[in-house]
């Protein structure tokens, strides 16, 4: 959040490149979005991995 309110200050501290600088924000925001959507995944992946992970070893436990 911080990243986007500075970029957004920025965008429109500049009156020359405004239009520039709101593309710059759009496509600095989208990238954010994208880095916290592949973090997500990520953390679900290891959770889901770990929980595959417990119920095969309880199977193992079981039929032993």
């Amino acid at each position: 959040m911080i990243a986007i309110a500075s970029l957004w200050a920025l965008a429109m501290s500049y009156d020359e490149a405004r239009n520039n600088m709101f593309s710059f924000f759009l496509s600095s925001v989208v990238l954010i979005v994208i880095i916290v959507m592949c973090a997500v995944a990520v953390v679900a992946a290891l959770y889901g991995l770990k929980r595959l992970i417990k119920l095969v070893r309880h199977k193992d436990e079981q039929n032993d």
